[in-house]
């Protein structure tokens, strides 16, 4: 798996720049992911945002985000040879203590 971050880079190739008008351009963080594996896979991203000491750990059809040793995010996915076309089957959601579970119908 190779990563690769770009803003306003045109070196490498010309990827990191936006244009909110016509004829004007400007940096934008680019990022790319790109690798090899066998069929099927799986790619989970999770971007955390905030200064909070934060984990995340993933498990075969689990992941789980952790701050400050409290759970905050918990992520049930389909199994990975499932013919159901949806990869996320429940997600909670923990904010100040209370937990709110959405699943997918």
């Amino acid at each position: 798996m190779h990563v690769d971050i770009s803003c306003g880079n045109e070196t490498k190739a010309p990827r990191g720049w936006r244009s909110r008008y016509y004829g004007v351009r400007e940096p934008a963080l680019s990022f790319r992911i790109a690798g090899y594996g066998r069929m099927p896979c799986r790619l989970v991203s999770v971007f955390l945002l905030g200064a909070d000491a934060q984990h995340v750990s993933f498990e075969s059809e689990r992941v789980v985000v952790h701050s400050n040793d409290e759970m905050i995010l918990s992520l049930m996915l389909s199994p990975l040879h499932s013919s159901d076309r949806l990869s996320l089957e429940e997600a909670r959601i923990v904010t100040q203590g209370q937990v709110e579970t959405l699943r997918v119908i």
